[in-house]
């Protein structure tokens, strides 16, 4: 009776940590059914069942690795900077900055068993998410009159709300549009769904595999498709005859750039949205839209100045005009430009340094995957992408 009494309440634990742990997640990036549920209110639970596990499990949790111990200690560093440089002076702001830290370390600590529960789980979840919103997208392109409400989501972005899905702008904007899914845009669709394909290493089997896939393409997101043939050949190197799968892989691109050229002329979506903008024009690629020409002129004169040790940080979001600065801009100078140098090397430090602690060549490859995903659009710190690294990237040696 205890012992059954005991597994219920072990049960209902690792319930709690999970769902927390996901709501933690998909709130950092604003999937459309987090936009009713107050931060503040997500942080806290994800804090109370966060440091509940650490009182039920604390005889095995504080006996940790070295490796361990420095990655959570590099991580407390890296949001404690967050915390005093970026996030905004305001008490809620602040005080889920600090919530995010400690159950961010926690995180770091718990048990391998927790993380692969939150992983799979996250998977499956994500499946069905991104698998749920194809099938309203597909019936919105067949022209079915599903109900919809247009939405000034923030000074970044405007949605027509389906429920089921959001369309960047309005219907009617673009002959056919790009798959976002529940997400703000489609580029983070698409390259979430380029690490979940990893971690599922590209195994068409899988109907997540196949979903994320779809949506991958669909998305039309110039980063998400080339992150998307940079992970792959990544993940077949690790392989055997590795080389040999990369070559057909190479000439299998080959084949589909060919044919997307040569057809219509170019003039079709494929070409238009994703081969097109790999043109090089004034010595740069025409798809270069990572940042505003606004950003760039500022980038150029702030690189000079002492305040790129520690960033611009909190002071743009107390400003309208350098708020605006960060519309239409993403990557690396973006990042630079908040965190300051500092900052970013710190970031990169323990990422880094998480993933060689693993001792994994899946792990070294999902880094470089991961960096490059970060340099095209910067994420890092979102607990989105930052769980599914933290997640994932102990458990590939063992699976």
């Amino acid at each position: 009776m205890v012992s059954s009494i005991t597994a219920s309440r072990h049960r209902l634990m690792e319930i709690n940590i999970v769902v927390a742990y996901l709501l933690v997640m998909f709130k950092s990036m604003n999937l459309y059914f987090t936009w009713f549920i107050p931060s503040l209110l997500i942080y806290a639970y994800a804090f109370v069942v966060s440091v509940l596990l650490v009182f039920c499990r604390w005889r095995k949790i504080r006996y940790v690795a070295k490796e361990q111990l420095i990655s959570g200690v590099l991580l407390m560093v890296i949001l404690f900077y967050d915390i005093v440089f970026r996030v905004p002076m305001t008490f809620i702001s602040q005080l889920c900055a600090v919530l995010s830290l400690v159950i961010s370390v926690i995180l770091i600590f718990a048990e391998k068993d927790i993380k692969q529960k939150i992983l799979d789980t996250y998977i499956k979840v994500l499946k069905w998410l991104v698998g749920i919103s194809l099938f309203f997208w597909i019936l919105f392109l067949l022209g079915a009159p599903l109900p919809h409400y247009y939405s000034d989501t923030s000074v970044f972005y405007q949605h027509t709300v389906y429920y089921f899905f959001l369309l960047n702008g309005q219907p009617g904007f673009q002959i056919v549009p790009r798959f976002a899914g529940l997400f703000l845009e489609p580029g983070h669709v698409g390259t979430t769904c380029c690490f979940a394909l990893f971690i599922e290493r590209f195994n068409l089997k899988k109907s997540s595999s196949w979903i994320f896939l779809i949506a991958i393409l669909l998305s039309f997101s110039l980063a998400a498709y080339g992150l998307l043939i940079g992970s792959l050949l990544l993940y077949l190197i690790t392989k055997r005859k590795g080389i040999m799968y990369v070559g057909l892989s190479l000439f299998l691109f080959g084949i589909v750039v060919f044919v997307s050229i040569n057809i219509n002329r170019g003039d079709n979506l494929l070409n238009n949205y994703i081969f097109s903008r790999l043109e090089i024009v004034d010595g740069g690629l025409a798809g270069n839209n990572r940042t505003s020409t606004v950003l760039e002129n500022t980038y150029r004169r702030y690189i000079e100045t002492n305040e790129k040790w520690f960033g611009a940080g909190r002071s743009v979001y107390e400003s309208n005009s350098d708020v605006n600065l960060l519309v239409g801009s993403a990557g690396t100078k973006r990042f630079i430009y908040l965190y300051g140098i500092v900052g970013l090397s710190l970031v990169l430090l323990f990422f880094v340094f998480y993933a060689f602690s693993s001792k994994s060549i899946l792990s070294l490859s999902f880094l470089i995957v991961f960096i490059v995903a970060n340099m095209i659009r910067d994420y890092p710190l979102k607990e989105l992408w930052l769980y599914t690294y933290i997640l994932s990237v102990p458990l590939f040696k063992e699976r």
